[in-house]
């Protein structure tokens, strides 16, 4: 798992936005649990990985993706007890809003309590 873990860390970082785009595809495509949490929590360490999750939520129809990136990010924040009930109620929004447009806006805020944690 280490080996997965440095290479899904790896690809933000040194291919940038294609990087964040293949870890993307490989959510949306890959079936095994752990496959999906290791590069959602890639994601959630990169600059702008926490948008393109955000965006697989947004068009997520049958919402099974959403609650898997819903459960790993509130593992990633489950040490910071003053984010969690504030991400906790805007991922449930994001997730009752499903495909609509308002989906995104409502991530921005999201994206940036993320993007501030250590």
């Amino acid at each position: 798992m280490l080996c997965r873990k440095a290479a899904s860390e790896a690809l933000p970082e040194g291919f940038g936005r294609e990087g964040i785009e293949a870890l993307k595809r490989h959510i949306m495509a890959v079936n095994g649990y752990m496959y999906k949490m290791t590069s959602i929590e890639a994601l959630l360490k990169s600059k702008d990985g926490v948008r393109a999750l955000v965006e697989i939520m947004a068009f997520d129809e049958t919402g099974g993706m959403s609650q898997i990136i819903l459960e790993v990010v509130r593992a990633h924040v489950a040490h910071r007890p003053q984010k969690l009930d504030f991400l906790k109620k805007v991922l449930e929004e994001i997730l009752e809003a499903g495909g609509r447009e308002s989906v995104l806006v409502t991530a921005e805020e999201l994206i940036r309590v993320v993007e501030r944690m250590p």
